[in-house]
């Protein structure tokens, strides 16, 4: 995928989730974020993470509910639903 396509892909129309996703690994948060928009838009969508996003660290100053995750790191994520 070049930057084209991740442009496009960003510009796409469709319903759109955000998410904070928790990991200790980029695939852990991603799959963390598809697991959660499959929730709410069902099985069958296919779904698509906008891949414009930054990980931070989980750290005592945050809310209980990040601490408590058990994870390392976590990240806002857009999560697509692929139209058509």
């Amino acid at each position: 995928m070049d930057d084209r396509d991740i442009e496009q892909q960003q510009e796409s129309p469709g319903r759109v989730m955000y998410v904070v996703a928790f990991g200790d690994t980029a695939d852990e948060i991603e799959m963390s974020a598809l697991d959660q928009a499959r929730e709410f838009f069902g099985p069958d969508r296919h779904l698509a993470i906008i891949p414009k996003y930054g990980a931070s660290l989980v750290h005592a100053a945050h809310p209980p509910n990040y601490r408590e995750s058990g994870k390392r790191y976590y990240a806002h994520i857009t999560v697509r639903a692929v139209e058509g």
